[in-house]
């Protein structure tokens, strides 16, 4: 059973302020190559604000990029999982969640994002060994 803190490498936290506008926020997620940023008030979790609030929340309903606060538009009560948590616990909560962003918390901090693709991905790496391991028996019993 494999747990995240063993799993997955420690990244960056990539996060704005309420108080940053959206243009700011799109930057920084472009600059890091992400999809979303976590939103931060003195270190405690507020939100998130991803592509899909972009296009929704701002987009959709003509606000100014330039002049709209992330906290009038970020997703509050954000899906969280602990540390201590088993990817199989992850994947399961992101399922019943519909949540493909997770920050991953380490006594009330955040510490991290996992995204489906990260759980896709550990995952395949398990069928390509476990495949590999069923071929070596085979073919040297």
């Amino acid at each position: 059973m494999a747990f995240l803190s063993n799993s997955f490498p420690k990244k960056e936290v990539i996060s704005v302020s309420p108080e940053k506008t959206v243009t700011e926020a799109a930057y920084i997620m472009l600059k890091a190559k992400v999809g979303s940023v976590l939103v931060l008030d003195n270190n405690k979790l507020v939100g998130i604000f991803t592509e899909r609030d972009l296009l929704n929340a701002v987009i959709a309903k003509d606000l100014d990029p330039k002049k709209t606060k992330i906290a009038k538009v970020m997703t509050p009560n954000v899906c969280t999982i602990d540390i201590q948590e088993t990817i199989e616990a992850c994947y399961q909560k992101m399922n019943e969640t519909k949540c493909r962003r997770m920050p991953i918390l380490d006594k009330n901090q955040v510490i991290g994002m996992i995204t489906m693709r990260d759980i896709l991905r550990r995952k395949m790496e398990e069928v390509d060994f476990e495949n590999k391991q069923l071929k070596d028996y085979i073919y040297t019993s």
